[in-house]
């Protein structure tokens, strides 16, 4: 990414460690979590949800995969199934739902150029 200065990015479906969010965040990009983060084993993850600040955080889906706890053993990850990943995204921030929503949909907003 570094080839392409003042592009805006968010790293979809974010998997990696401290480090590379560290370094994601450091160049002013964004980072947005899906099921796994919801997954009991995935404390690192967790972790990292915990570094990333509320201005550059998003959740979603990545239907058809990824399925949420507790829907893991679910075929198909459907739009609906978001809820798992924000409930999840909210109380390791120590942040209501509503307020996560409040906070990831203005931040859609701001990203996409939404009014």
């Amino acid at each position: 990414m570094r080839k392409f200065p003042g592009v805006r990015a968010v790293f979809h479906c974010f998997t990696g460690s401290a480090e590379e969010a560290e370094r994601i965040l450091a160049d002013g990009y964004w980072i947005s979590f899906t099921g796994p983060v919801t997954y009991k084993k995935n404390d690192a993850l967790r972790d990292v949800v915990r570094l990333v600040p509320t201005d550059r955080l998003m959740v979603e889906t990545d239907a058809p995969y990824l399925s949420p706890e507790p829907k893991r053993a679910q075929k198909t990850n459907e739009p609906a199934l978001v809820m798992y990943t924000a409930a999840k995204v909210a109380e390791v921030k120590g942040m209501g739902l509503d307020e996560l929503d409040r906070v990831t949909t203005e931040n859609a907003r701001r990203f996409f150029g939404w009014a």
